[in-house]
């Protein structure tokens, strides 16, 4: 596969990959300020954080 030719699940991966690493920076920050409670950033961190796992190889993958 060359550099123009990109997997069909690299674009969908980037959006998750992104929206996962959102997960893990914002909730604590909300927590900060008091907008969100600890079980529930701990519980959107933890989702985020299998998310990202799974979509990060899709997204950044080199070939």
């Amino acid at each position: 596969m060359t550099t123009s030719e990109k997997s069909p699940y690299h674009t969908p991966a980037k959006f998750v990959g992104l929206a996962a690493l959102a997960g893990t920076i914002l909730p604590p920050v909300a927590f900060l300020f008091g907008a969100m409670s600890l079980d529930i950033v701990k519980g959107i961190m933890f989702v985020s954080t299998i998310l990202w796992f799974v979509a990060a190889p899709w997204w950044m993958k080199v070939d």
